[in-house]
């Protein structure tokens, strides 16, 4: 396969967001910024350091994924098959969503089995060697990490792959043959997009977002500050996404059919 070059591909993404913006962001708006919006304001406070509890309101998580999913099949579809319109990514979506639904539940199924398999290796050296706590779970983070990092990466294009075939598997295996000839260069472009990603998203909340906190308690409506938060930051987050599922679509085009023009 020839090398597939992710400058071009960004260079070719960006000219279509530009172009297709119009159309795209009501998109983005309408099911990642409302998904987001829904979580933000389903799950409980949070006190630093603590971990979060589970409860009435993880029940919140299934229209968020539905939504998620669904603007991530109708971006990846309006990225990879040109010129059809936001309906016709929405119908795709809508074909597609039982699927997604399926892959996410298959890899998810998948990790657990992966973690139980790799915390009963820690166990065994454990034992063998008498470690301590500390030590064994050192060593736990040690191999899951890069493994689970490494097989997320692998199925990086599940989504485009799934608006392409329409079937889990076939999906599967799509997006491992796609990121097979590239998978350092997508692992150190995911890292990096990710981490770019929360950086540009801690500088909004902190920054912008404690602008409009102070503004709000000067106006006298604290909880109106914390409102405007939560949707400027579910703004940007969507933007993020929109321009990082466009990329990684007609990425996963490039690579799969490195012949195609897109």
């Amino acid at each position: 396969m020839p090398t597939m070059s992710l400058t071009a591909v960004w260079d070719e993404t960006r000219a279509y967001l530009v172009r297709e913006a119009g159309l795209l962001i009501p998109v983005a708006l309408g099911t990642i910024g409302i998904a987001t919006m829904i979580l933000s304001l389903a799950a409980p406070a949070q006190t630093p350091g603590t971990p979060m509890r589970p409860g009435p309101w993880m029940y919140w998580l299934i229209p968020w994924f539905l939504l998620l999913a669904s603007g991530t099949l109708t971006l990846s579809a309006l990225a990879i098959m040109p010129g059809i319109s936001v309906r016709e990514g929405l119908t795709r979506a809508g074909a597609c969503l039982a699927q997604a639904v399926g892959a996410t539940a298959l890899l998810g199924l998948g990790a657990l089995l992966l973690l139980f398999f790799i915390g009963q290796t820690a166990a065994l050296v454990v034992r063998m060697f008498g470690m301590g706590a500390a030590e064994a779970a050192a060593l736990g983070i040690a191999l899951t990490v890069p493994v689970i990092v490494i097989c997320a990466m692998r199925f990086l294009f599940l989504f485009p792959a799934l608006v392409e075939h329409g079937r889990v598997i076939g999906a599967l295996r799509a997006s491992w043959r796609a990121t097979e000839s590239c998978k350092w260069r997508l692992l150190l472009l995911w890292l990096g997009l990710g981490m770019v990603s929360l950086l540009l998203l801690a500088t909004v909340e902190f920054g912008i977002g404690s602008a409009l906190l102070i503004v709000a308690r000067a106006l006298g409506d604290p909880a109106l500050g914390i409102l405007c938060v939560r949707l400027v930051v579910a703004l940007v987050s969507s933007l993020i996404q929109l321009i990082t599922i466009s990329y990684f679509a007609r990425l996963y085009v490039r690579a799969s059919r490195p012949s195609s023009g897109i």
